[in-house]
């Protein structure tokens, strides 16, 4: 059934990794989608990639291809070319010479990288993607190794974007943005002292068509010529690094919906506001409806700010229909699936485990995921001697088969919004090991779907572990009862209806404000 309001789902970036937040966000696009809304995924963050990375999330199946996606860098592009057509795929002059064995080269595996030299001196840098086909940037140095400019490349060989260096800071000052005809049709002046851009020229073919004076600046020009082509705009902001553009878009029509993905408080310095969490906050009220994952979180959120607010609602994420149970789960197995990022503790994960392999001999953990914290758990994997033990294995896109082999999986984050990898873990019959953080465990578990012990205590998640491996068949029937409480609570069925009340509501709010 065609609907009357077009959605406008907001993410800053759209990536083939991605965390819990994204994937949530493509499920919501893909449900609205599904119901009838002409939907719009929209991005804005430059990647050269874009387009690919698209094509594959639909192949995929895990974006629906009715969503169509809107990235600001690409259709800045398209409308500076005379020729919108395929592009001919192309062969990099440096990387050509590299293969002809006409340059001396320096292989880095590790980082999927070559430094080129000419006459002694390491003039280039090239670093290839994940496929270790596609050049991903380029690296230009002069003698005594100043960088003088990086170039972003797209998967047909093309430069979209030049990065020129401060030769001091080795920071990028101006940034300048190509087409496939190697013309430039924006430019951006970076402060020095801010390291934000302060002025954005956006070129026509022979003229200035307009100066910005912040990326914010340019973000909300774009996005309200895209929104003012469609009746009933409802904007949908998922991610903090689009809040900004949420609020301060000013296009009368637009229905404003903003949803909290995390804990909106440092656990650093008591009461204070993540920065990014803060100026959204601050004008809440002027939003048409605010969501939070959890009613504790809307509660704390209500008491912080000292007043209710009319505006606010609860949704959590959802998944997909659960799968059905796996009988033959690996009993010696646990698992976790995310990133590897410091807030989600995965070194408590590592020492909870070092205590109790001796008593379960044949116990394993396997990490699946990527991030900054991939070195440092690899060394104390091995510091704690843990290397027959504990893995880790990388990205994964299929989270499904990897819950499904898993007798039970682990979560040890500081803090959540309302964790997907629980829900789909318990949607695929496996039972979860958490810390009773906030938000999310306490109201997605009960105890007999899971075991959930005290933040940060790494003794009594060890004891919960093992009892885990020592009763296998207890482990099975609460992974039993989660999916049954997954599919009762959480499947997209139920959060249909809760959806289309949350639209109506928000236009009804706006509707109201826009008339008296």
């Amino acid at each position: 059934m065609k609907r009357n309001e077009t959605i406008f789902c907001m993410l800053n970036s759209l990536e083939l990794q991605r965390g819990g937040m994204t994937k949530a966000a493509m499920m919501q696009a893909s449900m609205f989608a599904e119901l009838g809304y002409e939907t719009f995924l929209i991005s804005f963050k430059f990647n050269p990639h874009h387009t690919k990375i698209v094509q594959q999330l639909k192949q995929s199946g895990k974006l629906h291809r009715d969503v169509t996606v809107r990235s600001m860098y690409d259709e800045l592009e398209r409308a500076s070319e005379r020729d919108g057509g395929f592009r001919e795929p192309k062969e990099i002059a440096i990387v050509q010479a590299m293969k002809e064995n006409k340059r001396i080269v320096e292989a880095i595996p590790a980082k999927r990288s070559y430094r080129v030299f000419e006459e002694g001196v390491g003039k280039t840098y090239i670093r290839y993607a994940d496929n270790e086909e596609d050049v991903l940037f380029i690296d230009h140095f002069i003698e005594g190794r100043y960088r003088t400019k990086r170039e972003y490349y797209d998967e047909y060989g093309y430069v979209k974007r030049t990065t020129y260096m401060d030769y001091v800071t080795n920071k990028g000052r101006e940034l300048v943005y190509q087409n496939k005809e190697g013309k430039p049709f924006l430019t951006k002046w970076i402060n020095k002292e801010t390291d934000e851009a302060d002025k954005i020229y956006w070129f026509g073919e022979q003229n200035i068509q307009q100066v910005f004076k912040s990326d914010l600046d340019l973000k909300k020009h774009w996005l309200q010529s895209l929104i003012s082509k469609y009746k009933n705009p409802v904007l949908l902001c998922d991610a903090r690094a689009a809040d900004p553009v949420l609020v301060n878009v000013a296009y009368e029509g637009a229905v404003k919906i903003w949803r909290l993905h995390s804990h909106h408080l440092q656990k650093e310095v008591p009461k204070t506001v993540f920065p990014k969490v803060k100026p959204t906050l601050d004008v809440i009220d002027t939003l048409d409806a605010a969501l939070f994952l959890t009613a504790q979180q809307k509660n704390d959120v209500e008491a912080l700010l000292g007043k209710p607010l009319p505006n606010a609602s609860v949704i959590g994420n959802f998944i997909e229909s659960p799968s059905p149970i796996v009988s033959d789960k690996d009993p010696n197995l646990a698992v976790i699936i995310g990133r590897f990022a410091s807030g989600k503790r995965l070194d408590h994960a590592i020492k909870a485990f070092s205590l109790i392999v001796r008593d379960v001999p044949r116990a394993r953990l396997e990490l699946w995921g990527y991030g900054e914290e991939e070195k440092a758990l690899k060394q104390l994997i091995k510091k704690e001697g843990l290397t027959e033990h504990v893995t880790i294995k990388g990205f994964t896109s299929d989270p499904q088969t990897i819950y499904q082999k898993a007798l039970f999986s682990i979560l040890a984050s500081k803090s959540e919004g309302f964790p997907l990898s629980i829900l789909e873990s318990m949607g695929n019959g496996t039972p979860v090991v958490s810390y009773d953080i906030q938000y999310g465990p306490a109201e997605m578990m009960t105890d007999e779907t899971g075991i959930l012990v005290p933040n940060g205590d790494i003794k009594a998640l060890a004891a919960a572990m093992k009892e885990m491996y020592s009763r296998p068949e207890k482990a099975m029937a609460f992974g039993e009862r989660a999916a049954e409480r997954v599919r009762t609570m959480y499947s997209r069925e139920q959060h249909v209806e809760a959806w289309e009340q949350i639209i109506q509501t928000a236009v009804a709010r706006k509707n109201k404000a826009f008339h008296s």
